[in-house]
């Protein structure tokens, strides 16, 4: 059941599905966050940022 509301939910995603979906799962398991940074420390947030020389 859980497989298939993860599945539907990531259906209804149209643009960034997959970082967008690593994002929700940072939201729901990362308690005290007290800016969006912090999410992106969650080892759930897999999206890497490329450093512009």
């Amino acid at each position: 059941m859980n497989e298939d509301f993860r599945q539907a939910a990531y259906d209804l995603l149209v643009k960034a599905n997959d970082a967008t979906f690593e994002l929700m799962d940072a939201v729901m398991t990362t308690p005290n966050a007290s800016s969006l940074a912090e999410f992106s420390l969650n080892p759930l947030f897999n999206r890497q940022w490329q450093a512009h020389l």
